[in-house]
């Protein structure tokens, strides 16, 4: 049997098998797993929010997403596409840097 939970450390079945070890430098598997879970939400949560903007054509756009950083890849048609793509970026949750690597073409 483990170790109580730390005062005001979420508990419950929602957070049960959430935790994240650190050993050296490298994170346990279940660790990198919750993280890529996270990663995936996020990165879904943006495509959602270009898909929404009117005045954004996302199907070019690529975005891919690490620790927090959404990167955005692709080419817009002007560079009031390419500042609402990272606009939107940015409005997602769980989104805390941005770097646009959009092209703009023409």
């Amino acid at each position: 049997m483990g170790l109580p939970a730390p005062r005001g450390a979420p508990s419950g079945p929602r957070h049960q098998g959430r935790q994240e070890r650190v050993h050296g430098d490298t994170l346990e598997p279940a660790a990198n797993a919750a993280n890529a879970s996270n990663a995936a939400d996020v990165g879904n949560e943006v495509r959602a929010a270009l898909a929404r903007n009117a005045g954004l054509d996302a199907r070019s756009i690529w975005v891919g997403t690490e620790n927090g950083t959404v990167h955005l890849h692709g080419h817009v048609h002007s560079v009031y596409e390419r500042r609402a793509a990272e606009s939107a970026a940015f409005a997602a949750p769980g989104v805390y840097q941005v770097d646009n690597e959009i092209e703009v073409l023409g």
